[in-house]
């Protein structure tokens, strides 16, 4: 009987070291991955600038980083409009990450030209 026991807890303790293991993997392969930035490859940041604008939405997209960056326009119109932080571009991101980093610039780029075209010819109208 003591046999079986003690084969049965082995068994246990040897399936929860392989689940372990396949955790920990899984896990590997998650850093490597950015799934935020990801998703921009197939974005459309023209398109969702001027969903955003027609909700009233005129923020503009941030690059984290030492010091963040505002793509695309000029500091003047930065100091003008909100702006938030496009997720997983700080300095501080996994290599997935940091590899998807033109994307994540190309994205903000053309969201934040696309706001700045729309809001400019906003409130020329309201003149």
């Amino acid at each position: 009987m003591k046999r079986i026991a003690t084969t049965a807890l082995l068994g246990i303790v040897l399936l929860a070291a392989g689940a372990y293991v396949v955790d920990l993997s899984s896990q590997r392969g998650r850093a490597r991955g950015c799934p935020s930035l990801e998703r921009l490859k197939a974005a459309d940041a023209t398109a969702d600038a001027e969903a955003a604008h027609a909700r009233g939405d005129n923020h503009l997209v941030m690059l984290g980083g030492y010091v963040g960056t505002v793509p695309g326009v000029s500091e003047d119109l930065v100091s003008l409009l909100p702006h938030v932080m496009l997720t997983e571009t700080s300095d501080t991101t996994t290599e997935g990450c940091q590899e998807l980093r033109s994307v994540a610039e190309g994205y903000a780029s053309t969201y934040n030209m696309t706001i700045a075209r729309l809001a400019n010819s906003s409130s020329a109208k309201g003149r």
